[in-house]
C-alpha cells in the first residue's frame, strides 16, 4: 500500500514539474509582448507604404498576420493622407500605435512613423 501512494505522489511529481518546464518555456513577459507588438506596427507600416505606391492611398481593410498570436493588430483610420493603428495583446495593459501622415496620433507622447506603446488618447 505504501508503495502504491509512493508511485502516485512520484508520478504527480514528475507531471507537475513537466507543466511548469512548458510553462515557464511558453511564457512571454509584457516587454516581450510591447516588442512584437512595436514590430507588427512596423511591419504594417512597410505593408502600407508598399500598398500606397501602388494603389495611391493607404489601406484600410489589409490583413497582417501578427508575429504572434496573442498581438491583434486594428487599423484605426486610412486615406490617401494618412493611417493609423493600434496593437493590443490581452496580458500588456496599455497598447501599442502607430500614425503617419494627416492620421490623428493614438497614444500619447507617439512620434509620426515610430511605433509607441503608452496610453491611448480619447478617439
Amino acid at each position: 500500500m505504501k508503495l502504491k501512494i509512493f508511485l502516485a505522489v512520484s508520478i504527480l511529481l514528475v507531471l507537475l514539474a513537466g507543466w511548469l518546464y512548458y510553462q515557464a518555456e511558453n511564457y512571454h513577459p509584457p516587454e516581450e509582448h510591447m516588442g512584437m507588438m512595436r514590430s507588427d506596427l512596423r511591419n504594417l507600416a512597410s505593408r502600407q507604404e508598399l500598398h500606397r505606391v501602388q494603389h495611391g492611398r493607404y489601406s484600410d481593410t489589409m490583413l497582417v498576420e501578427p508575429f504572434e498570436d496573442a498581438v491583434v493588430l486594428t487599423i484605426i483610420e486610412a486615406d490617401e493622407n494618412g493611417w493609423s493603428a493600434l496593437a493590443t495583446a490581452s496580458d500588456v495593459p496599455f497598447p501599442c500605435g502607430i500614425h503617419v501622415g494627416d492620421a490623428r496620433p493614438l497614444i500619447e507622447g507617439a512620434v509620426e512613423g515610430d511605433a509607441h506603446c503608452g496610453r491611448a488618447l480619447p478617439r
